[in-house]
């Protein structure tokens, strides 16, 4: 469970990749149900989103693909 990380709300941060995006879901840890919180077009400066962390109302992404990090806000 490496790239799976606790939101400030309780809920699971995970991320991944989907048609050619980064893609941050939050995950009920009692329902199980799972709600997609950003997504980020791939580009050349960053590609392969694979974790979130959440810092203050921002989210930070990670990628297995180069030495950057992305910071949204949702």
């Amino acid at each position: 469970m490496d790239n799976i990380r606790f939101a400030q709300d309780g809920s699971l941060l995970a991320a991944g990749q989907a048609d050619g995006a980064s893609v941050v879901v939050k995950v009920n840890p009692d329902t199980l149900a799972v709600r997609e919180i950003a997504r980020r077009r791939d580009d050349t400066v960053f590609r392969g989103g694979t974790v979130a962390v959440e810092i203050g109302p921002d989210l930070w992404i990670g990628s297995f693909q180069g030495d950057r990090i992305a910071v949204i806000t949702p």
